[in-house]
Formats: C-alpha cells, structure tokens, sequence
C-alpha cells in the first residue's frame, strides 16, 4: 500500500504493512494505528498524526521535518537514528522506546512523557521542552543549551556533564536531579539554590 501526499487519513488500520522509504508529504493522519508496522527509512515533510498509535512501531533511519505528533502513544517502537527536525510532539508518550542514535533539531517537545528514558548524549539545544516528563530518565552529558525547559518534570533523573547553559529552568525542582559536572550559568545556580531552600541576596 501506498499513502497519498496531500491527503487526509481518520481511524485508517495501517498496522503490520510496510511503507518503509516512501515519502509523506502533507498528509493529516487523525486516530491511526501503525502498530507493528515498517516505517524504516520513510521521510515526512509537513505531515501531521493526532492521537495516532505506534506500538512495536520501526522507524530506524526515518527523518521527519517539520512534521506534529500530538497526543500519540509510541510502545515499544524502535526510533533508532531517525531524525526530528523543527517538529512538534506536543503530549505524546513513549514507553520502552528505543531512542539511540535519535537526532533532534530544536522543535516542541512540550508536555512529552518521556520517563525512564535512556536519552545520554541528546540534542535539545534549542528544543521547547515545557513541562515535559523526564523523571527517571539518563540525560547524561545531554547537550540542552538554550532549551526552554520551564516546570520540566525531574525526579530521580540524571544530568551528570550536561551542557544546560542559556536554558531556561524555572519551576523546576533540583532536589532529587543529579547535576554533577553540569554546566551550568549563573541565574540556574541561584535557581537551583533557591530550590534546595537557600536564599541569594
């Protein structure tokens, strides 16, 4: 099967088919299942999928550009080396997802539930990362300057040699984050001595 560009997609059942290489351009999937389905290597360009199901879902080597994922569900899927670029992933959730090799250009990452993630090394410079769920997560040595990560849920994550210059990280609570080695600049230090109760004068 082949999807059409520039077409528009409610309820469809596109589990356990294979649409690897192809390119998807401006196509609006609303309420889809993809679970257990081949998109290796596909490429999306202005796409977006609402509410879609990924489940078992191979996107290894897939690049997506400019493309939305709201509120989709993405278990157990295999996201090794794809590519979000300038994307929006507002409210979805990915759960024992394999995100190695993943390559992220800034985009919206806004309340993402991303708990218990191995995402060491990351890119999020620039990336809108608003009340996004990263507890329990590994961030080691993540590069996430600049990156907007306002009320970002951290509980039990680990920053050790993260990059967190520029970003903005107000509202979040440091007492269970592991920041050692981080880089950090001065308005985060008094933020996050505010948070362990010390007071800057």
């Amino acid at each position: 099967m082949k999807i059409k560009n520039e077409s528009e997609y409610i309820n469809e059942d596109f589990s356990r088919q294979s649409f690897a290489e192809q390119e998807i351009i401006g196509v609006e999937f609303t309420k889809c299942n993809f679970d257990y389905t081949d998109l290796n290597e596909i490429s999306t360009n202005a796409c977006l999928f609402k509410e879609c199901g990924f489940t078992q879902t191979s996107f290894n080597g897939s690049s997506h550009n400019k493309s939305a994922f709201l509120n989709c569900r993405f278990i157990g899927s295999n996201l090794f080396k794809a590519s979000f670029e300038n994307c929006k992933m507002t409210g979805s959730t990915f759960e024992t997802v394999n995100l190695l090799g993943i390559n992220i250009l800034e985009g919206d990452w806004s309340y993402v539930n991303l708990r218990n993630s191995d995402l060491k090394g990351i890119n999020f410079n620039k990336a809108r990362l608003t009340e996004i769920d990263l507890s329990g997560s590994n961030l080691d040595k993540a590069d996430l300057r600049d990156a907007d990560l306002t009320r970002a849920i951290l509980s039990k994550t680990s920053l050790s040699g993260a990059n967190l210059r520029g970003a903005k990280v107000e509202g979040i609570d440091f007492k269970n984050v592991s920041i050692r080695g981080a880089k950090i600049d001065i308005f985060q230090a008094i933020l996050i001595a505010e948070s362990y109760g010390g007071k800057v004068e």
